[in-house]
């Protein structure tokens, strides 16, 4: 009976110290993360963190008419150039960057986006500039094929109505879905896009040109770290990231139109 003993008396002075250690260890967590500075405005919990709670919406069949007819309405009637949407005059200004392989750059154009240039692009209020930003695609090449195949879209002033289409179809992430059967696929989606010059513009030297601007112009943007991401601002003056953002309604887009028209 004394070996037993002495193995339950030892068996428990090593549950203590396991337990004390535990304590010890929650309240060194606990005074570590109360310590722990706040988010700054381009982090990830104060920007997009909100984007992961909202399921993915169902993904429609390629071709479904359905789709056509609802894209082609959101834009319809609204100038475009290149990768401006609306009124080059407009005394608000929004810069959109975003991947078009990325999920939350497509909860934003399928929720957000229709209102917001029903509310404030159609009459001339803000206008919409969108930058190409590599987040999710993750193979170099495939990202600067589908940069060329958004971009060349805009040489016949629907590059809109192709970014839509392709949020609409995007695929699962980490996947090759986005191959050039899919980008063809996009085009012919577009009313009215004439798809054997979307091929020939994705060639040319001028297009060549045209991203290697466009990349430029993001590369200034060395603080926006996640898409998708937003600077709003007066027309011609400082553009300002929108930190505060959800999906489920844009009253801070909203706030920030609303600031910038009176900057």
């Amino acid at each position: 009976m004394q070996p037993i003993r002495k193995l339950v008396s030892k068996n428990t002075r090593v549950f203590l110290h396991l337990c004390l250690l535990g304590v010890l260890l929650a309240v060194f967590l606990m005074v570590s993360s109360s310590g722990r500075p706040p988010a700054t405005p381009s982090s990830y919990e104060t920007s997009v963190s909100a984007f992961r709670v909202h399921e993915r919406t169902a993904v429609p069949a390629m071709a479904d008419p359905a789709v056509s007819r609802s894209v082609e309405a959101i834009f319809a009637g609204i100038p475009q150039h290149h990768a401006l949407l609306g009124d080059p005059d407009a005394p608000v200004t929004m810069r959109f960057l975003g991947d078009p392989e990325c999920p939350q750059a497509r909860q934003f154009a399928i929720r957000l986006l229709p209102l917001l240039v029903r509310r404030w692009v159609r009459d001339g209020r803000v206008r919409i500039e969108y930058l190409v930003e590599q987040a999710e695609t993750v193979w170099p090449r495939t990202y600067r094929i589908q940069q060329f195949a958004v971009l060349a879209a805009g040489g016949q002033r629907k590059l809109w109505q192709y970014l839509e289409s392709f949020y609409r179809y995007q695929g699962p992430e980490y996947t090759r879905y986005a191959d050039e059967r899919f980008f063809r696929d996009l085009a012919e989606e577009v009313p009215g896009l004439d798809v054997s010059a979307w091929i020939r513009e994705r060639r040319t030297a001028d297009w060549l040109h045209l991203a290697a601007v466009h990349e430029m112009r993001v590369a200034q943007l060395r603080h926006i770290e996640y898409t998708p991401a937003f600077l709003i601002g007066p027309t011609g003056g400082p553009l300002k990231q929108l930190v505060d953002f959800t999906l489920t309604e844009p009253l801070a887009f909203e706030a920030a139109f609303e600031e910038a028209m009176g900057a």
